[in-house]
């Protein structure tokens, strides 16, 4: 039985002092939902008009348990930019990224206004799909289709599971395969390019954003030695660095990083001593690289890139071939045949270094801050030409050796393979693979304390290794940059 009652307060009289009760005029309504849980909802200053109320909202409470109302009838009449405004508080809720959340939300209203949905029941996952089609026929890329779809499926999963909605019109559409359509393929800085990088930019008298030359200088520095992204590199203040510890590390907030997880981050020695007298004179609770510079981080360093490429040009001076020949090249452009340097280019440099220092692939994951070693290994690993050239040349060779000068022949046959050896030990006389000395120290003796010496120089190597130097690391810094 719903219960009717007006509301009282207490008030002090300002000319007496005294405390009165007070009854306000508005009757309210005490009643057991559906689902038996109790609510109140405001009636009206009229009693009988307040008495109505509760048994209408009684009598629907009991047709709902019975099934004869649909428990989503107030929901459905609801505009979807009422729904799509408490969606983006429960995002703020749930410690998301604030422009993830910006994102997300424009996505989902871009979607309801091409499909022209006001309000749920006017959702279709056909229209959706056939608005995505055409989108990508104009030229947009399977990449942004994906980021719309996952934006609205965001959200109608989260209408079914917060009770407004009985059935996800989206939930059997799928995202396609980027891949067969690549609009962004990145490149990697070369050795030489990253330190005409970094001095070009702590040269400029350009600022960014706020952000000076050595400012700028600073973060591309972090970027390439620490694999923060630039959402990541904008959330760091002085207090976010321990660069004494051993080793030094620099953590960025669980709300900053791309899985939601807070990353305490080792920063190589020669990071830290270029960034102990940067920090020295920075407000300690304010942002390092403050301002807006993350969200048009490519355009930043697609400026940058543009300074230091001229002025390397320059240097060319009166030499008009080797001038010509500068021009024609693609070092230090932002965009090249081989794709394309942006700021994220720079995540992409440092966890490709790690693969051709020889890091462990499960320790390159882990800097990384991958879910999974495909994603670090196939696609943030770029190997250049020259990487596999000189993996091949640590295969065995497999051809025959050159035959030895006639006076250090054995003299045990008429080929150079000595008499009284084991077959697999002559065979790998004749394919090169052990030299003769190794062969016959064992002729007549069969001495087994240098029959282990006898092993391929393959089989003891660590797995992953080879004889080949790796090249330069392409983020070492020379001193004054």
């Amino acid at each position: 039985m719903a219960n009717i009652f007006r509301r009282t307060y207490t008030h002090t009289d300002a000319k007496t002092g005294k405390k009165q009760t007070k009854i306000v005029r508005k009757w309210y309504i005490d009643y057991r939902d559906a689902a038996g849980v109790m609510q109140r909802v405001p009636g009206f200053t009229d009693k009988q008009a307040t008495v109505q109320l509760a048994a209408d909202l009684e009598r629907r409470a009991a047709r709902q348990q019975v099934g004869l109302i649909d428990p989503y009838a107030d929901h459905s009449r609801r505009p979807l930019l009422d729904h799509l405004a408490d969606y983006r508080r429960a995002l703020e809720s749930r410690g998301n990224d604030a422009s993830y959340i910006t994102q997300t939300v424009a996505h989902c209203a871009a979607v309801f206004q091409a499909v022209g949905a006001v309000r749920p029941a006017d959702l279709d996952g056909d229209k959706a799909a056939n608005w995505l089609l055409e989108r990508r026929r104009d030229g947009r890329g399977p990449t942004t289709s994906n980021h719309y779809l996952r934006s609205i499926k965001g959200f109608s999963g989260w209408m079914v599971k917060s009770g407004r909605s009985a059935a996800d019109p989206f939930k059997r559409l799928s995202g396609v395969n980027g891949k067969t359509d690549v609009r962004r393929r990145r490149r990697v800085l070369a050795d030489d390019e990253c330190p005409r990088l970094l001095g070009s930019t702590g040269n400029s008298g350009r600022v960014f954003r706020g952000l000076t030359g050595d400012d700028r200088r600073c973060l591309y520095l972090a970027a390439l030695l620490s694999g923060f992204r630039a959402a990541e590199l904008a959330s760091l203040s002085p207090g976010s660095f321990d660069l004494d510890a051993d080793p030094p590390t620099a953590t960025a907030e669980a709300g900053y990083t791309k899985n939601g997880q807070e990353a305490v981050q080792p920063l190589p020695m020669e990071l830290a001593g270029a960034l102990r007298p940067f920090l020295a004179d920075k407000p300690a609770n304010r942002p390092v690289w403050p301002g807006t510079w993350a969200t048009v981080a490519w355009r930043m360093i697609r400026a940058d890139l543009a300074e230091a490429r001229a002025a390397w040009i320059a240097e060319a001076g009166a030499d008009f071939e080797e001038a010509k020949r500068r021009e024609r090249s693609d070092f230090l452009a932002y965009h090249a045949d081989a794709g394309t340097v942006d700021f994220h280019s720079l995540r992409h440099s440092y966890i490709s270094s790690l693969a051709r220092s020889g890091v462990h692939p499960k320790t390159a994951q882990t800097l990384a801050r991958h879910a999974t070693i495909g994603l670090t290994m196939d696609l943030y690993t770029h190997v250049r030409l020259h990487d596999q050239a000189a993996a091949l040349e640590a295969l065995p060779s497999l051809l025959p050796a050159a035959p030895p000068p006639m006076g250090s022949r054995l003299a045990t046959g008429t080929d150079s393979t000595p008499k009284n050896v084991p077959l697999a030990v002559g065979l790998a006389v004749k394919l090169g693979a052990l030299p003769h000395s190794d062969a016959s120290a064992d002729i007549g003796g069969g001495k087994s304390a240098e029959k282990g010496n006898r092993r391929n120089h393959l089989e003891n190597k660590p797995v992953g290794t080879c004889s080949h130097q790796p090249a330069s690391n392409c983020i070492r810094v020379s001193e004054g940059i």
